[in-house]
């Protein structure tokens, strides 16, 4: 990929995903990254000062801050610097017309889709990241020219040997969304079943005004039969520590319940070890395969415990899972998908007509 080139824009804080999506994409094409955190005026100076062949904006709910601020920032942006150059712009979340009943989500989405409308209008491509947020963008957007690129996986860490005793492994954002309530409730359930089976929830709360969950969820492990074969790791897991934690447990359990249209971030940073994934049946996970990728149940503790006994008690199943998973690694490498990027890339910047050097692959 020609040096500066192509211009990348992406949040830089460390705690949301898209931040470790847009290191390891640019990494691997050698594009030059901009963080979003600073005045929009001086970030749309920056941009148009690089004089790129294309800039490619990496979208989610608060890339520019608040989540107002961004989706007033989100159109203004793409329209400044689309004067310049052809602007990508890569949803890593989409708002569904029923991830809520209340007011206040019917309100939420009627303005994000004004905003994402308007931003498409500017944009020479807009991307995202599963065939269902395609999907939503089509059925309820009114957006049919939308291309897919998977997120990326990470390759596999140096194979180390299994524990002597199994762990279940919850890993994530510490939330009431992500179901760890109903997978405590799921533990109790089966834990008598298998003896040595221990559980383990890594992460840490994405937002300070969601420590009063952990406040909870201490409360419930407190009261919990089983209190003593749990271990809550409340703090922010380096990328070289998960990879030992998913290789050591026996099976991944991601029970989340919000009806947000995105993917998993954490399935794509694990797939390659091979670890049997248990999730819900909610949009995230929609792309992968049931009982091929991983086993969706419903995210109630009663269905979270009978798929948990599955696995455990199936080792075809658990084999079946495991190559599936590590189809999906090889599949959706970061060179493939930088690769196809490049592609994008490319497509793009012939429409409007090759320059004299264009990107490189």
């Amino acid at each position: 990929m020609g040096g500066g080139r192509i211009v990348s824009v992406a949040t830089s804080r460390e705690r949301l995903g898209t931040s470790h999506y847009a290191r390891k994409l640019y990494a691997t094409l050698g594009v030059e990254l901009l963080r979003t955190e600073q005045p929009l005026g001086n970030l749309v100076k920056t941009v148009r000062q690089k004089q790129p062949l294309l800039c490619h904006l990496q979208f989610e709910y608060r890339a520019f801050g608040g989540a107002v601020r961004t989706l007033l920032s989100l159109p203004l942006f793409v329209s400044r610097v689309s004067q310049q150059c052809p602007v990508v712009v890569t949803f890593h979340g989409v708002v569904a017309r029923d991830s809520g009943a209340r007011l206040w989500d019917r309100l939420s989405f009627r303005v994000f889709r004004t905003m994402v409308r308007r931003t498409a209008h500017s944009a020479s491509r807009t991307v995202v990241l599963s065939e269902r947020m395609r999907s939503e963008l089509a059925a309820s957007y009114g957006l049919d020219n939308v291309t897919v690129i998977p997120m990326g996986c990470d390759p596999a860490p140096p194979q180390r040997p299994k524990p002597e005793k199994p762990y279940l492994l919850f890993f994530g954002f510490l939330r009431p969304s992500k179901g760890i309530l109903e997978l405590l409730d799921a533990y109790a359930t089966i834990a008598s079943e298998f003896p040595d089976l221990g559980l383990v929830i890594a992460g840490a709360p994405a937002k300070r005004q969601e420590s009063a969950f952990v406040v909870a969820l201490n409360d419930a492990l407190a009261r919990h039969p089983f209190r003593d074969r749990i271990t809550l790791r409340n703090e922010f897991i380096s990328y070289a520590e998960k990879g030992l934690l998913v290789q050591g447990a026996a099976l991944i359990v991601l029970p989340y319940k919000d009806r947000f249209v995105e993917i998993s971030g954490v399935v794509h940073d694990v797939a390659s070890c091979g670890t049997p994934i248990l999730c819900s049946d909610v949009p995230r996970f929609d792309e992968l395969v049931d009982e091929v990728e991983a086993l969706h149940v419903p995210p109630t503790p009663a269905s979270i415990a009978t798929g948990i006994r599955r696995v455990l008690t199936d080792a075809r199943l658990r084999t079946q899972l495991a190559s599936g998973l590590n189809q999906l690694a090889a599949r959706e490498s970061w060179d493939r998908i930088g690769q196809s990027h490049v592609e994008l890339y490319r497509a793009t910047l012939s429409a409007i007509g090759p320059p004299r050097d264009g990107p490189k692959g």
